[in-house]
């Protein structure tokens, strides 16, 4: 488990598990249906640094979610598409970013259509 999170400006941060809880409450809103301990529990085995940076913490979130888009629960796609927008808001991505990460969305959501 991470100690410690560093920040885009290099301002560290102790790593809180609350926090994790609270942004799988804000990617999960609104899909009631899914299971917010499954993607937590993916997300935490992604993170198995003393450090880590909050884009780390970001792509862990996006990765569980697909990793967990399945035929019988598709709406996981939501759940990685929401992840990927939330960093958004706070800092605004690359054109080339942005493009890689809608064609994994698009790669695994046509898997099963």
């Amino acid at each position: 488990m991470p100690q410690v999170v560093t920040k885009p400006n290099n301002r560290q941060l102790a790593f809180d598990d609350m926090r994790i809880s609270v942004y799988a409450d804000r990617i999960l809103e609104g899909l009631d249906m899914l299971d917010k301990e499954r993607l937590v529990r993916g997300v935490n085995s992604k993170l198995r640094r003393d450090e880590v940076t909050g884009d780390e913490i970001s792509n862990a979130f996006m990765m569980s979610a697909l990793e967990l888009v399945t035929k019988e629960e598709p709406n996981w796609k939501f759940a990685a598409a929401r992840s990927c927008s939330l960093p958004c808001t706070k800092k605004r991505l690359p054109t080339a970013d942005t493009s890689l990460i809608r064609t994994s969305l698009m790669a695994h959501s046509t898997l099963f259509l």
